[in-house]
């Protein structure tokens, strides 16, 4: 993980004050998020009144805080993307592949200000205002205001005029692709009419008929450049601006819609569970975990194995990145392995590598409570019944200690076997006294999952206000208790915590465009039509899932497949009759192990990065691993009892 002490302070005086404005507002917008949802539930619970608006306040207040967000995440440059290699490579080629990028980031973000500009300035009012003070456009203008930042952000500064020039030029392409945002928006603010551009009601136009042209061949080039390193959210949302444009409409409709799913009542939890399992990492609360577990389990066989499992599968729970936890506690967790377990260099990078995933299954996964916010309206508009979070949480708990005893069974087998004809050598037995201070040292965050766990399955509390409560009761127990998070220090975490939201929320900002467009299109009844005629089986259509979800989890961040994939599967499970809960835990699964599948499993470029050891190598550690998570998978997709026993 990349530290909080790392963040890039700009040294010009100028622009060093901006940065540190930025993160102070970033600070400030998070707490607020933090604070409202408790004080409400206090108030409510207590004294039986509420905040005045304090919903449409949030509704909007996540606004902002996102667009904050991915403004931190550009200038830390920790975009999601898939990187093979090429541009990285120090020759021509590799310099071809980065020019490439550099041009169609130009034209994509030109192309996202210009239609952001246009949604904002035609589609909300100054009059409109919360507590009759503060204008809703004020919020909303954050989004143009972001696309700006990103935009300088993304110019490609220090590799020289070639690659400055490169860029603005992608940015001027956008000015023509764009030019039914930009006539729009000139109409609205300086009255020139859009017939100026022969752009009106867009019907027959030069820009839809150019659209037309360009879109298969747009979308072709942003394929390629998606493949070779750049930017997701730039690469799929650019895909539906032109899908969008030959259609005859401009890019704003799939922004409103992404919008409105920004306001849903979940939203606010994916970055409070984010800060959540932060304030922990950078806390000595994994230290004091790992230490409690090694007491505890060590002394059995294959105890360090169960501790490395245990703790990563807890530490992805709340940072919602397997990724994240093979950088964050990879060393620690390779020397208990190596050290205190005697286990091989291969064996300890192998399941380090593949356990971090398994987390996924787990409340409070932030990949659960986006499935359910996505799968909402595609599963009703399909005559099916949505399954809400709360049941989507329950359907992976048996899913996801499947994952766990199986990783922990192979493990402890494939330990064993190196260890065949010597001493398997178990780590210094703990005494009482030693286990005790352990036990108290870490009480308070093991006592963390129970009260989420409580407060929202026993229905006190709705998933955003848990969410807030885990991070009040955080910061009580790393700030106040223990002492180990200053004032300085917090804001860095939250601003860390803004910079990994940011990465996800500009993939369900942006690439919902697509899925939308899909519905607006009605690709997906026409893709469930399509599997009607031509599947007649649920066994057939489920294995054709299995297969394809493996192959894009190997390919694509989780929180992309989620929104692409999530509207077009659903319609087609209610057809079939699956259940909505087994279909999520089905579909989050695969990916999951399409992260560590070979050649190209995002999470094995972090761990071959983390453990400076060649792809080949990481095959080689993760191969068994990668078959046992297969074999689970479709254990849990052909026997639904997994999923559907706490239901």
């Amino acid at each position: 993980m990349v530290e909080a002490t790392e963040l890039k302070i700009n040294p010009n005086p100028f622009w060093g004050f901006m940065n540190r404005f930025e993160h102070g507002l970033g600070f400030v917008l998070l707490m607020l998020l933090t604070l409202i949802p408790v004080i409400e539930a206090i108030l409510r619970s207590v004294f039986f009144t509420a905040i005045p608006y304090a919903q449409n306040f949030l509704d909007n207040l996540i606004i902002p805080l996102t667009f904050v967000g991915i403004a931190l995440t550009t200038k830390e440059g920790r975009h999601l993307s898939i990187n093979i290699g090429l541009k990285d490579r120090k020759d021509s080629f590799g310099e071809f592949v980065r020019l490439f990028i550099d041009f169609v980031s130009g034209l994509i973000i030109g192309l996202y200000f210009f239609n952001s500009l246009e949604y904002v300035l035609l589609g909300f009012s100054s009059e409109e205002k919360l507590y009759g003070l503060i204008p809703v456009i004020a919020f909303m203008l954050s989004l143009p205001l972001c696309m700006f930042i990103v935009t300088w952000r993304m110019v490609p500064k220090k590799r020289g005029k070639l690659a400055i020039a490169v860029y603005f030029i992608g940015i001027a392409f956008s000015t023509i692709f764009g030019m039914a945002s930009i006539a729009a928006v000139l109409q609205e603010v300086a009255s020139i009419p859009a017939s100026s551009f022969g752009l009106e009601f867009f019907d027959g136009s030069w820009w839809q008929d150019m659209m037309t042209v360009v879109r298969i061949p747009a979308v072709i080039i942003l394929l390629i450049a998606g493949v070779v390193g750049a930017p997701l959210f730039l690469v799929l949302g650019g895909i539906s601006v032109f899908l969008f444009g030959a259609d005859g409409f401009t890019f704003t409709g799939a922004l409103s819609d992404s919008i409105s799913n920004l306001k849903t009542s979940s939203t606010p939890a994916i970055a409070l569970f984010t800060f959540t399992g932060y304030l922990l990492s950078e806390s000595q609360a994994s230290k004091r975990l790992i230490a409690l577990f090694q007491g505890f389990l060590g002394r059995l066989p294959g105890g360090m194995i169960i501790v490395v499992v245990l703790v990563s599968a807890f530490f992805t729970s709340f940072t919602g990145a397997s990724g994240i936890t093979i950088l964050a506690l990879g060393a620690m967790l390779f020397a208990i392995l190596k050290d205190s377990g005697k286990n091989s260099e291969s064996l300890s990078i192998g399941l380090i590598s593949s356990s971090g995933a398994i987390g996924l299954m787990f409340p409070p996964s932030l990949a659960i409570i986006i499935y359910g916010a996505i799968q909402m309206s595609s599963v009703a508009s399909a005559g099916g019944v949505p399954a809400n979070i709360l049941q989507l949480f329950l359907a992976g708990i048996l899913p996801g200690l499947l994952f766990v005893g199986g990783m922990i069974g192979l493990g402890v087998f494939l330990s064993r076997r190196e260890h065949k004809g010597i001493h398997w050598e178990k780590p210094a037995k703990w005494t009482r006294q030693e286990m005790f201070v352990a036990l108290k040292a870490s009480a308070l965050e093991l006592l963390l999952p129970v009260i989420i766990l409580t407060v929202y399955f026993a229905g006190w509390a709705g998933i955003v206000e848990t969410a807030a409560f885990a991070v009040v009761y955080t910061l009580i127990i790393e700030v106040f208790v223990k002492r180990e998070i200053g004032l300085k220090k917090l804001i860095e975490i939250a601003v860390y915590t803004l910079i990994i939201y940011g990465g996800i929320m500009a993939i369900l900002t942006f690439v919902k465009g697509l899925s939308y467009y899909f519905v607006i299109s009605q690709f997906d009844i026409a893709l469930v039509a399509w599997a009607q005629e031509t599947i007649q089986s649920p066994l057939l259509f489920l294995l054709l899932l299995n297969v394809l979800l493996l192959i894009v989890g190997c390919f694509m961040d989780i929180f992309s497949a989620i929104v692409i994939f999530v509207p077009l599967v659903t319609g087609i499970a209610t057809v079939f009759g699956i259940n909505q809960a087994h279909l999520a835990i089905i579909f989050l699964s695969n990916l999951s192990v399409g992260f560590i599948t070979p050649p190209v499993g995002m999470d094995l470029f972090l761990s071959s990065y983390r453990f400076n050891r060649p792809m080949v190598k990481i095959y080689k550690d993760v191969w068994p691993f990668v078959l046992l998570q297969i074999g689970i998978v479709f254990l849990i997709t052909y026997v639904p009892w997994f999923s559907m026993a706490f239901l």
